[in-house]
């Protein structure tokens, strides 16, 4: 009798093949992902270069880059399929904020270990970015103020709470810009809502969306 009939032989190869199999899975998601960065970076080049030879659009080509990295960001946290949970939501939350915050501009981060599929971490993303450059700009981060974010599953549905506290006039955009559309787009993407509420002690958005991991 010869060993191509013994089952612990061809469990063996089995899990051998297997191995062979993840790791050229392995070797392919890198090279993806170092060309979808480099993407990414010919995609600044194009942005930044466009508006070298002309210096009052230089705000927009900023606040263009300031959002291709986030996408860079959200694809940074995300690495697998669309399906399969991919990314922690409190490594999204901790890496956007991580370029600002600091003992002068604080935040305190809380909430239980939540993974999110690919297919959410992007719009997410861009809205956390939206919300963290606002906070610089315009909101607490600008006022010697504080950001709290915390997050919650209640009934199958993620709800993240964001808090501004400092002292504002509580009134809400005069206009509606782009990051009010990124905002409704995201939401859309999400399958969620996102409310935001303007108040004397500061912004508050509520953003709410399927749990939709595993």
């Amino acid at each position: 009798f010869g060993c191509t009939s013994c089952g612990r032989c061809r469990a063996a190869e089995q899990a051998a093949a297997l191995g062979e199999a993840r790791d050229r899975a392995d070797l392919l998601a890198r090279e993806l992902n170092h060309r979808v960065k480099n993407l990414f970076a010919v995609i600044l080049a194009i942005v930044r270069m466009s508006g070298k030879d002309a210096p009052e659009a230089r705000p927009v080509i900023e606040r263009i880059s300031d959002r291709i990295h986030a996408l860079l960001t959200a694809h940074d946290v995300t690495q697998g399929t669309l399906e399969r949970p991919v990314a922690s939501l409190r490594t999204l939350v901790e890496t956007t904020l991580a370029p600002y915050r600091s003992e002068k501009l604080p935040a305190e981060v809380e909430g239980p270990d939540i993974e999110l599929p690919a297919r959410q971490v992007t719009p997410l993303g861009l809205v956390l970015h939206e919300l963290t450059t606002n906070a610089v700009k315009y909101g607490a981060w600008s006022r010697g103020g504080t950001i709290a974010i915390a997050w919650r599953v209640d009934d199958g549905m993620i709800a993240i709470d964001w808090r501004e506290r400092c002292e504002c006039d509580g009134k809400p955009p005069e206009r509606t810009g782009f990051g009010s559309l990124l905002m409704t787009s995201a939401a859309r993407q999400l399958r969620g809502e996102i409310d935001r509420r303007f108040g004397p002690g500061g912004v508050e958005v509520t953003i709410a969306f399927p749990h939709a991991a595993g």
